[in-house]
């Protein structure tokens, strides 16, 4: 008996073919609609998973995902038409924005429209360097420009963060005039900010620090550079 039931078994085994991990999905008798993670990071670049199981019912498999306040991986569109696979799954994925808030998606088929959203948390720099374009400046109405460049190790730092400046002579004291820091650009190694300094009339001859600072997380965290600026006669 344990002869002949092994070699029943041989073709049962040979027929079982490749693994798809869609073959338990059963397509439901109404639309589900899934957002996996539900909290990202606005770093630009994270990707949220949007997935829709259309129901075994449903005439039309195709699923329309929609994003407001955000884009979809691989276009440069709110919106994507995914067909489903034979078990009803379709799947997108949303490319983080730059600004933090609440993301509303939904998904549209032809048997109904379900409703969701993704939470995008602040995406904090953790690195930041100063650029001056001039080391020395003459006289009282000197004035330099300085590139403030903010980076993450992964994506890119959230659009909106606020800036500090401040400029001291060797002694501490405060010396010339900051300008406004200009609203930071995105590009692709990361943000980047403006400030200018000005001797601003003041007869204060020698070395003047910038300091530019940032936070770095949610919870008092400070990212910190300096610069060092020679005024000169």
């Amino acid at each position: 008996m344990k002869r002949a039931w092994a070699v029943g078994l041989l073709p049962l085994v040979l027929s079982c073919g490749s693994y798809d991990p869609h073959d338990h999905v059963v397509a439901p008798s109404v639309t589900t609609f899934s957002v996996a993670p539900r909290n990202a990071l606005a770093d630009g670049s994270g990707l949220v998973m949007l997935t829709c199981v259309v129901p075994a019912t449903a005439t039309d498999k195709a699923v329309t995902f929609n994003a407001l306040g955000a884009t979809f991986a691989g276009t440069t569109a709110n919106s994507v038409k995914v067909a489903a696979d034979p078990s009803g799954v379709a799947t997108a994925y949303l490319r983080a924005p730059r600004v933090s808030g609440t993301v509303r998606v939904w998904s549209v088929t032809s048997v109904t429209t379900v409703v969701d959203s993704v939470i995008f948390d602040r995406a904090y720099p953790t690195r930041l360097a100063l650029e001056p374009d001039k080391f020395v400046v003459t006289g009282s109405t000197g004035e330099t420009s300085i590139t403030v460049s903010l980076g993450r190790i992964v994506g890119m730092p959230s659009d909106g963060l606020v800036l500090s400046a401040a400029a001291r002579d060797t002694l501490g004291a405060s010396q010339g005039q900051l300008g406004a820091l200009l609203p930071s650009t995105s590009t692709e190694a990361g943000a980047t900010a403006k400030v200018r300094w000005s001797v601003a009339g003041s007869p204060y001859r020698g070395r003047v620090t910038i300091v530019v600072s940032s936070p770095s997380d949610g919870t008092g965290g400070v990212l910190v550079d300096s610069v060092r600026i020679v005024v000169s006669q």
